[in-house]
């Protein structure tokens, strides 16, 4: 039996040819707010610092203490999926409970 991947609440990836397009391809997308990592230099392991602004990224030479490496496709599935869930997800979601008794009266 597979056992079923769960993300670490702290994470981070191995730089790589895919993870360097994926930042290049944000970039071009969000001009005013660029990525400061390239994410290429396979060397190095990238560490994002606030999962909900991207382009808040950190890298060092070594995995950091209570850290787990991540592949690029678990990157992509688990992390990338759930921000794009996220960003369809309305931002605020509005009380109309209050509607009912004024409909209940009509």
């Amino acid at each position: 039996m597979k056992e079923e991947f769960v993300l670490p609440e702290k994470w981070c990836i191995r730089g790589c040819y895919n993870f360097h397009l994926w930042i290049s391809k944000w970039d071009t997308k969000n001009k005013e707010n660029t990525i400061n990592v390239s994410g290429l230099d396979s060397n190095l392991f990238y560490y994002n610092l606030d999962i909900e602004n991207t382009k808040s990224w950190d890298f060092s030479s070594i995995i950091r203490e209570d850290y787990i490496e991540i592949t690029f496709e678990q990157f992509q599935q688990y992390v990338l999926n759930d921000l794009n869930e996220k960003s369809k997800e309305p931002k605020t979601k509005k009380d109309y409970t209050y509607l009912i008794k004024i409909l209940e009266k009509l």
